[in-house]
């Protein structure tokens, strides 16, 4: 649950990129890649939450995402 004491800042950020990548916002998604990551790992962060993402929306799991 969204409450849970257990989910932190990183938890937090990763749900946030894997939204972003779920409704196709890149540049959103790699604003937030790149506050954690080296920018030549940015890019393919974002693309591979774009991909995570459209696919926890194809599998109906979308609403908890963003």
């Amino acid at each position: 649950a969204a409450d849970c004491a257990c989910l932190g800042a990183d938890e937090a950020w990763f749900a946030r990129l894997v939204g972003h990548g779920a409704l196709m916002e890149r540049e959103e998604a790699m604003m937030l890649a790149l506050a954690f990551l080296r920018p030549e790992a940015a890019a393919e962060a974002a693309q591979l939450a774009q991909a995570l993402g459209l696919g926890l929306r194809r599998a109906g799991i979308s609403r908890l995402l963003h």
